[in-house]
């Protein structure tokens, strides 16, 4: 079963050698990529659903730098 699909080409132009490289994914590979893409999302979503404080945490943490440094800039005069 062949799940992605590569292509690579030599090209030999001026004196330089240039690789060519085409990457195609087959049906049953983009069907097998976009599973593991969802089973992923779903775990961190897990993870996260129940670490709420965690995003929050990082959030705050953003904003109260951005507020320091935008204070300090314009302290600065």
């Amino acid at each position: 079963m062949e799940l992605v699909r590569v292509v690579v080409k030599r090209r030999n132009t001026d004196g330089t050698s240039e690789l060519d490289i085409h990457l195609e994914t087959t049906p049953t590979g983009s069907l097998l990529a976009g599973a593991t893409v969802l089973w992923i999302g779903t775990k961190v979503f897990r993870m996260l659903k129940r670490r709420w404080w965690l995003p929050v945490g990082v959030g705050v943490a953003m904003l109260a730098l951005r507020q320091l440094t935008s204070a300090n800039r314009y302290q600065k005069v």
